[in-house]
């Protein structure tokens, strides 16, 4: 058992991280995947070391890479990093959202390749069904940041040589929608332990998916015959009717309590506090400018009243920020004993909330206009944060409700600069002090390809509209 646990050790270590190359190479002589994948045990314990690049320092929700979901937003104020608000393509956090993610891709591919070998276990769809999640909710962030990247569904035998080439982002869609209808089928409606993944996690992205195919700027209506926007809302309904999840908890709760009624995925953190650098990323990489503050309704829980602020009382005595922070990140009692950049709390992944609001964008999108169970869905995140309904809108004043209320409702969540793409809002960069080194047009669609592997892999080229 101990030469299993240490052969299991050494695979994590080689096919779950990662030094220059996207892909990594397998030292043969040291181990091989056969060795491993070829029990439950096994393969459980490959899927860990894949989700353990989601959270903590140097990971996806973590430093560099958290800054391009959330940092490159007009309503951040993004202090002095990363070319001074800007992306340019000789930005680290490219370089490594680009490296984890296929990773990740590159170890599902050996899941799914070698999965097989427990044929007849009642935990084989499960196990498929998890990677084939990873892999498509890993290629669905490539295509949201970089647009067409290359489509790889095989392990890579010999990474040195490999130089693949771009594929069309229609083609990546085909196999992200794939993946994830397998998953939404193999999974089960509970996850094996927290932080993995079950069914009603990938119905929630499954939403996420077709909606951002139907927006701006992939403008993808129908796909297999259907109306995209309905199988978005069809997803939605699915979750909203299985009664599972609940809006009704306060605010403040969802993002200190584990297991809440509302979150759908949360990523839980360890117990040396590593886990969860969301403190240090809302105080150091982005914070909320005094512009979009002064956007909150004045009982609006959201913003000023609670939401947003430069301090809070805890235990009697009151913390400061040196400038107005977002308190849904902040750990009190690791900031009472001067830990202010770390934190044991969950990190909140997807939400009851997002989905309410992706099924009213939906039924506004399938409609040409809000139905009552869209004001239905959008008034109950606004009734919970203490604001008022809406009515008696017509198709774009709704449309523009829900962006603005997906921005109150979810800001720092990982979501604002996709949201930003879809509803075709660059503009707005327009309206706020940070000066952009490339114009505000549609080349801010995607971001710029790291250029490291631009010189590395000569099939390789950039995006338009950002330096070489």
């Amino acid at each position: 058992m101990k030469n299993t646990l240490i052969k299991i050790a050494l695979f994590l270590l080689i096919f779950t991280t990662s030094c220059s190359d996207f892909l990594e190479e397998n030292p043969k002589s040291i181990v091989s995947p056969e060795t491993i994948l070829n029990s439950v045990d096994g393969f459980d314990l490959t899927l860990t070391g894949i989700y353990s690049h989601i959270s903590g320092w140097g990971n996806l929700y973590g430093w560099n890479p958290y800054f391009l979901y959330e940092g490159f937003v007009d309503f951040q104020d993004s202090p002095d990093t990363f070319s001074v608000g800007n992306i340019l393509p000789n930005d680290y956090a490219l370089n490594q959202s680009w490296r984890l993610f296929y990773s990740m891709i590159n170890t599902s591919n050996l899941i799914i390749k070698n999965i097989d070998a427990i044929e007849g276990s009642k935990e084989k769809n499960r196990i498929e069904g998890e990677a084939k999640f990873i892999r498509a909710w890993s290629y669905f962030s490539l295509v949201q940041f970089y647009g067409d990247v290359p489509l790889i569904t095989e392990p890579v035998s010999d990474p040195p040589s490999f130089q693949p080439s771009r594929t069309d982002q229609v083609e990546v869609y085909n196999q992200i929608v794939k993946d994830m209808k397998d998953a939404v089928d193999m999974l089960e409606n509970e996850a094996p332990t927290p932080t993995r993944v079950n069914k009603w996690v990938a119905k929630g992205f499954l939403t996420k998916i077709y909606l951002t195919m139907s927006g701006n700027p992939n403008n993808i209506d129908m796909f297999e015959g259907e109306s995209t926007a309905q199988l978005a809302l069809n997803q939605a309904i699915d979750i909203i009717n299985s009664e599972r999840y609940s809006i009704n908890i306060p605010y403040e709760d969802v993002f200190f309590t584990d297991n809440d009624a509302e979150t759908i995925w949360e990523i839980r953190t360890t117990s040396n506090r590593i886990g969860n650098v969301m403190p240090y990323l809302t105080q150091q990489m982005f914070r909320p400018t005094d512009e979009f503050s002064a956007t909150f309704e004045s009982t609006d829980i959201r913003g000023p009243l609670w939401g947003i602020s430069t301090s809070y009382d805890y235990n009697g005595t009151t913390y400061t920020f040196p400038k107005p922070t977002y308190l849904k990140f902040i750990d009190k009692e690791s900031f009472s004993n001067q830990l202010q950049f770390q934190s044991e709390l969950s990190i909140t992944a997807l939400r009851y909330a997002d989905v309410l609001l992706m099924a009213a964008e939906a039924d506004n999108e399938v409609n040409n206009g809000p139905s009552s169970s869209a004001y239905e869905w959008i008034n109950a995140v606004r009734n919970r944060a203490g604001i008022d309904n809406l009515s008696d809108l017509d198709y774009s004043s709704f449309k523009d409700a829900v962006f603005f209320e997906r921005r109150h409702e979810l800001y720092g969540e990982g979501f604002s600069w996709w949201d930003l793409k879809r509803f075709n809002k660059f503009s707005l960069f327009n309206n706020v002090s940070r000066t952009l080194v490339t114009p505000i047009d549609d080349h801010l669609n995607y971001f710029p390809i790291y250029e490291v592997e631009l010189i590395t892999n000569p099939n390789m080229t950039q995006n338009p509209g950002w330096p070489e």
